[in-house]
């Protein structure tokens, strides 16, 4: 009984020390409440300029950079947390490939933290879309895709925004509803880490759809869909069409990581070679 308790303590013991660890830098975490640094944070999630339609980052302070400002978009705007680059490559690794949702806690915190910023004063002009937010809600996987998985990493990483925002709410996010049955994928479409955004853009025309029991609720909604990478931006715009067709007012992006530009090919998708279906 003893040695059995000892084990109980033993294993307590080792957890806690792994959650107080920095995920980053090994070091021991300030205030954040996570297991990462404050110095980690600033490293590798500095607040920089980024453009407002996609979410890349800017050198200099704009509402939209040069390829969103030459063509439409069905996004009303996008805020990205992070550039798609290490250390947060292994860790969205971890949550979609590895079953280690644990992580989504800490994106989620970092996410959290953009949102917060595009509540200044300085941040005034997205303010008005983040405020109008209706619905929250994940861009769904194909059936074949979730079981494949296990579980779908956007409506993940969506609950733990919704638990970080029960203690450290926004302004206006007591009225944001986080919902998974509003829009689904109904075509199994296959990796698009050879195609152009052009190419992806008609791969997944036809991809999405808003679920029929849904129809009447959408309309005049002003809703948010949440993803963990945004890349070219095909699959976010697609999932935007649908809620748009079916009478969406508006439509805007929330993700963890974006995509720097020009980005290798092999790291496009973040998807095993091996896998036919996303």
């Amino acid at each position: 009984m003893l040695s059995h308790f000892a084990s109980c303590v033993l294993n307590a013991t080792k957890e806690a020390l792994a959650v107080s660890r920095c995920e980053l830098c090994g070091r021991w975490p300030s205030d954040t409440g996570f297991s990462v640094c404050h110095d980690c944070l600033a490293r590798h999630a500095p607040l920089v300029n980024r453009c407002d339609r996609c979410g890349i980052f800017q050198t200099i302070r704009s509402s939209a950079c040069i390829a969103c400002d030459t063509q439409a978009s069905s996004l009303d705007q996008c805020i990205a947390a992070v550039d798609y680059a290490e250390p947060w490559i292994a860790l969205i690794h971890r949550l979609k490939f590895q079953q280690d949702t644990g992580v989504c806690h800490l994106l989620a915190y970092v996410l959290h933290s953009r949102l917060v910023a595009h509540t200044q004063p300085h941040s005034s002009r997205t303010l008005p879309a983040l405020l109008a937010t209706d619905w929250v809600i994940p861009v769904p996987m194909h059936t074949l895709a979730l079981s494949h998985r296990g579980y779908n990493q956007s409506w993940q990483l969506c609950k733990a925004l919704k638990s970080r925002l029960k203690t450290h709410p926004i302004e206006g996010s007591e009225r944001w509803e986080f919902r998974h049955d509003v829009l689904l994928k109904t075509t199994p479409t296959r990796q698009q880490h050879d195609l152009n955004r052009a190419q992806r853009l008609h791969n997944l025309a036809s991809a999405f759809a808003v679920a029929p029991q849904m129809w009447t609720q959408i309309q005049g909604r002003s809703i948010t869909l949440v993803d963990d990478i945004m890349t070219t931006g095909a699959t976010l715009h697609a999932a935007a069409n649908a809620l748009r067709q079916q009478g969406a007012a508006h439509v805007q992006a929330w993700v963890i990581a974006r995509t720097p530009t020009p980005i290798p090919s092999r790291l496009i998708d973040n998807q095993p070679l091996l896998t036919p279906f996303s």
